[in-house]
């Protein structure tokens, strides 16, 4: 399985969790109707589990980066998508800030328009440039 399917799957399960108050003890359920095995299940439940753990401070980075919208009026396809890339991009040591940037910009496309994929791409390049443009693995080399 390639890595973007990895990630598409990973953004359907999480699409679930604005709808399952129980998301967490239920992930499993999900990654079994979307035919995740071995070791893709484990990266995707490692990336969703980590995902609802730091939620209130990826919400926060979504927030803070938004210009000229509420973060209420974020669409739940938007939002998950966000949320995702945002783990990728703060989170995740194997994903490189740009490669989240341009695959959230395709999910949003394809789950939601192309207007959503231009606001994607313009809110998560703010993102990648509040952190300097630098990877996070740099930041632990200086």
């Amino acid at each position: 399985m390639k890595r973007s399917e990895l990630r598409e799957k990973t953004f359907i399960i999480l699409f679930q969790q604005e709808f399952d108050d129980a998301f967490s003890e239920n992930i499993d359920f999900y990654l079994e109707r979307e035919g995740l095995k071995k070791r893709y299940a484990v990266y995707a439940r490692q990336t969703l589990l980590r995902i609802v753990e730091n939620i209130h401070a990826i919400d926060e980075t979504i927030r803070s980066h938004l210009v000229n919208w509420d973060f209420d009026r974020l669409s739940k396809v938007d939002l998950s998508v966000l949320r995702l890339a945002v783990y990728e991009m703060k989170y995740s040591d194997d994903v490189p800030g740009k490669v989240a940037i341009n695959e959230a910009i395709e999910l949003a496309k394809k789950y939601n328009d192309e207007k959503a994929g231009i606001f994607v791409n313009g809110l998560l390049d703010r993102v990648y440039k509040s952190t300097n443009g630098v990877e996070k693995n740099d930041d632990e080399r200086r």
